[in-house]
């Protein structure tokens, strides 16, 4: 299965792209939360950090899988993102570090699937229980991207 025949009907190429810039928008915009931004003492993102999540979201857009939906910075100074399906299918990833990041699936059918995986990937073994989206999961692809730059 590839990712487009998970999106049906596939968004239009206009579609994408600006729900990929306003993914982008959103992410570059945890800058603005400084220390304590909760007022609770919330520790900011990084601005490396941020990098690691725009290279990670430039390949997945790259590879032409959906746009994040949500992301929004933690507490702890990590970046949340989802990135959700049509079919319903979920990946939650929490980039915790520049080289590791906790990934949920939640994927149609199955338990939702938790592993915490070194970023960026050399390999495709990390994602491989993941949704049978296509041979391999989009993070894995995108991180393997990454990778290479």
């Amino acid at each position: 299965m590839n990712v487009n025949d998970v999106l049906s009907p596939a968004p239009s190429q206009d579609g994408l792209d600006r729900e990929w810039k306003n993914a982008k928008k959103e992410l570059l915009g945890l800058e603005n939360y400084h220390i304590n931004w909760d007022g609770e003492g919330a520790d900011p993102v990084s601005p490396e950090l941020i990098r690691t999540t725009s290279a990670l979201y430039e390949s997945m857009r790259d590879l032409g899988y959906p746009a994040p939906c949500t992301v929004y910075p933690t507490p702890g100074g990590t970046v949340m993102f989802e990135v959700h399906f049509e079919n319903g299918d979920v990946i939650s990833v929490n980039v915790r570090q520049t080289d590791r990041a906790e990934v949920v699936s939640s994927c149609s059918g199955k338990k939702p699937e938790f592993e915490v995986v070194q970023l960026p990937l050399s390999t495709k073994a990390a994602f491989s229980r993941r949704c049978p989206l296509s041979e391999s999961s989009p993070i894995e692809e995108a991180a393997a991207l990454v990778n290479d730059v």
